[in-house]
């Protein structure tokens, strides 16, 4: 049955009453994997944005160790023998006060993630711009875990929860030798290991600019910003700064990055963040004068000029 797809409402104005049509949207499945792998956790949900409560009925021998009154769940894997389903429900009361029952069947797998393919992307890459890799989807896989990982084996980037085969490694690195590693994940265990050795070149290997986008580009001696409007994607402060450099996310995303970079293009800082409102950045054992502070969200580039002064 499909779950609230117009409420009745009753609005007093003056003693008149009116009855309002109310779309509250149609959640006729609810999305997620339909296979539990061992003891693994599956997301589910079903939002719709006007409905007033939710309910969800845990199949027997599932847990969960989220709230079961939120249009989301986390469903942790229970002991169903191979083969056999059982069914997840979740109740939506609408507006008007009547209720409607959504249900998805699920089945539990015994079965570990399949082999990994080697990892295809340019080996010789600058640390300048963004490079794209990938492997092939591998079977009985929902997440892949990416790592970047110095020479000296100390770990650069730890991507655990990649939901696709493809890793854009965002611009921001060093010159050297790293290997990057991905695996296959589910709940009943990983792949093997798939690994390759990159190099980032020296910097007088790449262009000696780091053109971020037509307007924008960044040399020796000079920051040049001109029409670089962020489009209300953040904002940021101080400037000048002493101890910390704070932005504020505007509008929902995905992940985002956001480096310091000195007048010679050397990253001095980079962090990630996955769907934080706030993210800050250390800055007080930087010497003082003018950077670029390069944002990044969603692959989308922006960037600022920006001083430090004690």
């Amino acid at each position: 049955m499909t779950a609230c797809i117009w409420c009745n409402v009753l609005d007093c104005i003056n003693d008149v009453q009116y009855a309002i049509n109310v779309d509250v949207g149609t959640p006729s499945t609810i999305g997620g994997n339909s296979i539990v792998y061992c003891s693994g956790q599956q997301q589910y949900s079903a939002t719709s944005l006007r409905s007033t409560s939710y309910l969800w009925n845990i199949p027997p021998g599932f847990s969960t160790t989220s709230s079961t009154t939120s249009p989301t769940i986390q469903l942790q894997g229970g002991v169903l023998p191979t083969g056999s389903t059982a069914s997840l429900a979740l109740a939506v009361r609408c507006l008007d006060g009547t209720t409607s029952t959504l249900s998805k069947q699920i089945t539990q797998s015994y079965s570990h993630p399949g082999a990994i393919s080697e990892i295809q992307g340019d080996y010789a890459i600058c640390g300048t711009t963004n490079n794209q890799f990938f492997v092939l989807p591998v079977d009985n896989t929902y997440q892949y875990r990416w790592r970047l990982i110095r020479s000296n084996g100390s770990i650069v980037r730890d991507w655990r929860y990649a939901l696709t085969p493809e890793y854009l490694l965002l611009a921001g690195l060093q010159s050297g030798y790293y290997n990057l590693q991905a695996q296959a994940i589910n709940g009943c265990g990983t792949s093997n290991l798939s690994e390759t050795e990159l190099y980032v070149k020296p910097l007088a290997q790449c262009p000696r600019s780091i053109v971020v986008n037509p307007s924008i580009s960044v040399d020796s001696t000079t920051i040049a910003n001109t029409n670089n409007s962020n489009k209300g994607f953040y904002s940021y402060y101080p400037s000048p700064a002493s101890n910390e450099i704070a932005v504020d996310f505007l509008k929902d995303y995905s992940i985002a990055k956001v480096s310091i970079i000195s007048l010679n293009g050397e990253t001095v800082r980079s962090v990630h963040f996955l769907k934080e409102s706030c993210g800050k950045l250390l800055c007080s054992d930087l010497v003082d004068g003018v950077y670029l502070l390069q944002i990044s969200i969603d692959g989308r580039l922006f960037n600022e000029r920006i001083q430090i002064r004690k």
